[in-house]
């Protein structure tokens, strides 16, 4: 059994063990736990992502509230989910997240959030967009290019491919 690591607090709305949390590596007895370079990334993730949550909260006009559905992924995990091997989840730089309005518990469509989050000038690297499901791929890599994919049976596509 690993020795769980501290928590902390990252940023107003979010604590380190959110972007930890995995039923695979509780599933598969792997150890999640990043270094301290890791956790400053996973800091810095966090602080992006509070960001953006208190954007849609005042453009909304109700909090919002960021579920962290994957975050740091140890390079175990990464392989055992079927991440790339570049994947910024490793580095602690990315999260797959779900928002939800906290007066009715609705969840927010991901197509919404991303093209909200668009209109800003707030910083990101890629946001994925995966059809058919609830979560985003939020990525804050050193590039910090603003580009927005969708997931394909292909692969990936430039753009918000919205579904027919």
């Amino acid at each position: 059994m690993t020795r769980p690591i501290r928590d902390r607090k990252l940023a107003a709305n979010f604590w380190l063990s959110e972007f930890l949390r995995s039923d695979e590596a509780r599933r598969r007895g792997l150890d999640n736990r990043p270094s301290e370079a890791e956790i400053l990334n996973i800091a810095r993730t966090a602080r992006h992502l509070q960001a953006e949550r208190d954007f849609l909260s005042l453009e909304l006009g109700v909090p919002v509230r960021v579920i962290i559905t994957s975050g740091f992924r140890c390079e175990a995990l990464n392989d055992a989910v079927g991440g790339s091997s570049t994947s910024d989840h490793r580095t602690g730089l990315a999260a797959d997240t779900q928002y939800e309005r906290t007066d009715t518990g609705a969840a927010l469509s991901p197509i919404s959030v991303i093209r909200m989050l668009g209109e800003t000038d707030l910083a990101f690297d890629q946001r994925i967009f995966y059809p058919g499901q609830a979560r985003i791929h939020a990525g804050y890599g050193p590039a910090m290019r603003r580009q927005v994919l969708t997931k394909t049976a292909d692969g990936y596509r430039a753009g918000l491919v919205t579904p027919r």
